[in-house]
């Protein structure tokens, strides 16, 4: 039979569903220009666990079952050992075919039904409808598992990022409702910008320097002013006027 390899099974047993076949050739020695005798060993699948050490056997390559095993049994030509009518029958190329076709179906309907639940959960957690179909499908290579965390992740995100908003309006208006009241009085920092009693803030000019005696009539009004104002405004505009005043 064409693309037949004869080898005798070395290692049985050991592995699942596979053994080790050695496959004698001749290996040429260009120094001394002879041919030696020489083996090569093979990873051989055996689908129905039927060698047994010392079996020779009928191998053929291009069956790949995994990284390492490369080739198929096919026939048992001198078993060793039991009987080949004891023993479990090795399958044909069509059996073989049939059953890998039936593998690959079974695989591929629990692909979709996962990435169908997968598609269904992550609907769910944006607060869609499941009945209807997404715009963007899941890409390939993608597992469910990795897009439902990301819009658990993404949720998550948004309604934290919600909450901080709304602690931070909230403490907004309480300050304005509590300390904002300031009847048109103006605060203005270090920077140059200048706090109304509306809450905004206009970029002033700085003013010329005046006289010592007029920087310290200047600060005890602003603290007398700052007394007589509540709130954080009012606390920087009297802190503004002691360090004007101590310059």
């Amino acid at each position: 039979m064409p693309g037949q390899i004869a080898g005798v099974v070395v290692s049985a047993g050991k592995m699942m569903k596979t053994v080790k076949v050695r496959v004698a050739k001749q290996a040429y020695n260009a120094h001394i220009r002879k041919n030696y005798r020489s083996s090569i060993n093979h990873l051989v699948a055996d689908p129905n666990s039927s060698l047994r050490e010392g079996d020779v056997v009928s191998i053929s390559p291009g069956w790949r079952t995994s990284k390492h095993v490369r080739h198929v049994v096919t026939s048992i030509i001198a078993p060793f050992g039991p009987a080949i009518d004891e023993r479990p029958p090795i399958p044909s190329e069509e059996e073989r075919l049939a059953k890998r076709a039936e593998k690959r179906t079974a695989k591929d309907e629990r692909r979709r039904i996962r990435r169908e639940e997968g598609v269904a959960a992550s609907r769910v957690m944006k607060g869609k409808k499941t009945d209807q179909k997404l715009e963007k499908p899941i890409e390939p290579g993608r597992k469910p598992q990795d897009v439902v965390k990301e819009a658990r992740r993404k949720s998550q995100t948004s309604v934290e990022k919600k909450e901080r908003n709304e602690e931070e309006s909230a403490k907004v208006e309480e300050r304005v409702e509590g300390d904002g009241k300031l009847g048109g009085e103006v605060a203005t920092g270090r920077s140059g910008r200048t706090i109304d009693g509306d809450g905004k803030g206009t970029v002033a000019e700085e003013a010329p320097k005046e006289p010592e005696a007029k920087q310290a009539e200047s600060a005890s009004k602003g603290k007398g002013k700052a007394e007589s104002n509540k709130g954080i405004l009012g606390r920087v505009a009297n802190w503004w006027g002691t360090q004007r005043s101590k310059s």
